[in-house]
């Protein structure tokens, strides 16, 4: 049985809208609309992770729920309460977030040190001397023919 989060649904308008996590970064991309000065609207498109994405203020309201990787669904509140968060869905987000995180750590820390490898390859290649002046002497040819 697998704990891991899959996606986040949640209501919008008359139906559930399904957001999936991103396979590289597990961030949750919200799509909504921003309000201008003097009522222009625009579409905003964000990556958040997964805290962010179900306390913000476009879907903390909407009855979010998380779908695990087994097909079990968790409601994230209680009775749909944005005050009243489950501590089972509070743990499976805090994880989730926690293993993205250690992941993003570990792969910036391989890319460092495989740059820093590259570097040092190139630093030995410039310091090896190579000597173009060869000089051919006739005199030190015997001369097989």
């Amino acid at each position: 049985m697998s704990r891991k989060v899959k996606s986040v649904s949640f209501l919008k308008g008359e139906h559930r809208e399904i957001v999936e996590a991103d396979s590289r970064t597990g961030k949750f991309l919200l799509k909504y609309n921003v309000y201008g000065k003097y009522g222009s609207t625009r579409l905003v498109s964000r990556s958040y992770n997964l805290y962010r994405f179900v306390t913000h203020e476009q879907v903390k309201n909407c009855d979010p729920v998380l779908t695990l990787e087994s097909g079990d669904k968790i409601r994230v509140y209680h009775g749909g309460d944005q005050t009243q968060m489950l501590a089972q869905a509070a743990g499976l987000i805090e994880r989730h977030d926690k293993t993205q995180t250690l992941r993003k750590s570990l792969l910036e820390k391989v890319k460092k040190n495989s740059l820093k490898e590259v570097q040092d390859v190139e630093e030995r290649r410039e310091s090896f001397a190579y000597n173009l002046d060869f000089v051919f002497d006739d005199d030190d040819y015997d001369g097989i023919f």
